[in-house]
């Protein structure tokens, strides 16, 4: 991704095609089943506030992910990373032995994460498991403000 681009917003459409193209990418270089990104109102939790969630991965027996309808206002950074972070379920689930899902957020998780990021030219910095802050060729293009100012980082 180039720097930017990373701030554009793109219709619910142009994002659709968007992250189906790095999905479908990203599974046959990793070698991992299939999927079918969708874009929806996603009412589960108040990740960051608000009133849908951050944590989609609802990877379905169809092969659906998920993601909420808000990201699309957060730009084409934000959109693409928060398409890896859940791509990188996908990957490790597919990976694991049957019956033993990966969703914990450990070593091996930020490992393909970051993987996964740098070949699209990003990178981030996290808190736990989500990012406070999401660079494209070493700029920023989205921060959380509210972790930054709490944590004294300004």
């Amino acid at each position: 991704m180039k720097y930017k681009e990373a701030h554009d917003v793109l219709t619910k459409e142009e994002a659709l095609v968007y992250c189906q193209e790095i999905a479908d990418e990203t599974v046959k270089k990793e070698e991992v089943c299939q999927v079918i990104v969708q874009i929806n109102r996603v009412q589960r939790g108040t990740g960051r506030g608000k009133k849908f969630s951050t944590c989609t991965y609802t990877v379905s027996e169809e092969g659906r992910l998920v993601l909420p309808r808000w990201v699309l206002r957060e730009g084409r950074g934000n959109l693409l990373h928060y398409l890896l972070h859940e791509l990188t379920h996908v990957i490790l689930d597919d990976r694991a032995p049957l019956g033993e899902p990966k969703w914990k957020h450990d070593e091996e998780y930020k490992k393909l994460e970051d993987m996964l990021l740098r070949r699209h030219n990003m990178s981030i910095k996290r808190k736990k498991a989500y990012p406070y802050e999401i660079c494209v060729r070493g700029r920023i293009v989205w921060e959380d403000l509210d972790y930054k100012v709490k944590r004294k980082m300004y």
